[in-house]
């Protein structure tokens, strides 16, 4: 039986689907679905009451141990090495796909700036307005060097 499993049919009022559920905390009286239960991609389960019951508090009030929250693992260091490399990945990739993003709206935006600046008509109707700076090239940079040290790290040099 899995973890979500163990705690979940032991919980009243219990709402929810997909590994993420809210129910009634077991450690208090309360009326309020005040205990929130999410199932971690590696099959552990995080228990949260948002009045403060601690997770042995809660598992002690349903007949568990607090071990019970996590999945009987066969997984070798090998295994958990390789787990935890490919959520660095996916972290890394992240952030590398946040800097192109960042640096593709100031590009964009400067391509758009120099051609409204072209366009007379637009001038004659907001005289006032003024084309994006260049000096915006610091954040441009910082953008480079973290997609290019981000490109290192994953691919290497």
């Amino acid at each position: 039986m899995k973890p979500i499993d163990r705690i979940i049919d032991r919980l009243d009022g219990v709402k929810g689907s997909d590994g993420k559920y809210r129910a009634r905390c077991p450690a208090h009286d309360g009326r309020n679905l005040t205990l929130s239960i999410k199932e971690r991609e590696d099959g552990k389960v995080n228990v949260t009451c948002f009045k403060g019951c601690t997770a042995d508090e809660i598992t002690a009030a349903v007949g568990l141990q607090t071990k019970d929250l996590y999945p009987d693992s066969n997984w070798t260091a090998q295994d958990r090495k390789r787990y935890a490399r490919t959520k660095n990945i996916a972290k890394l990739e992240a952030a590398l796909n946040h800097e192109l993003l960042i640096l593709l709206q100031v590009v964009q935006n400067r391509v758009t700036s120099r051609q409204l600046a072209e366009k007379t008509d637009f001038r004659m109707l907001r005289p006032e307005w003024q084309p994006y700076p260049d000096e915006h090239w610091k954040r441009e940079l910082l953008a480079v060097k973290r997609i290019k040290n981000g490109l290192e790290a994953l691919y290497g040099r």
